[in-house]
């Protein structure tokens, strides 16, 4: 009885007491996990709803004023380029109600 035991469990790898068992959450959920607790996430949604509220008043007054087309797109092409600095300013300061603290503070 205990050959067929000691054959069934040749060749298989068991974890040693004192080694701590693999996390096994996929690397998306700790990015994004990540992305929460660094409030990148919370920029991000903050930043997308005020450009969108900046394009539909400027829309309004470039329409008032008659300006050209093309300033409403040079503003959308503003608020598109600063999304990413956004981001990047989002992750590496932590901002919270009091302060902004750096990564390395």
């Amino acid at each position: 009885c205990s050959s067929d035991r000691s054959q069934a469990t040749r060749g298989r790898v068991f974890p040693r007491s004192n080694e701590r068992p693999r996390q096994t959450t996929p690397i998306a959920v700790s990015v994004y996990e990540e992305l929460k607790r660094r409030n990148v996430v919370k920029a991000a949604v903050l930043y997308i709803v005020s450009s969108w509220l900046i394009l539909q008043v400027a829309d309004v007054l470039f329409d008032a004023l008659e300006l050209p087309s093309t300033w409403l797109r040079l503003v959308l092409a503003i608020l598109i380029l600063g999304l990413p600095l956004t981001l990047v300013f989002s992750w590496v300061y932590e901002m919270s109600r009091l302060r902004v603290a750096g990564q390395g503070r």
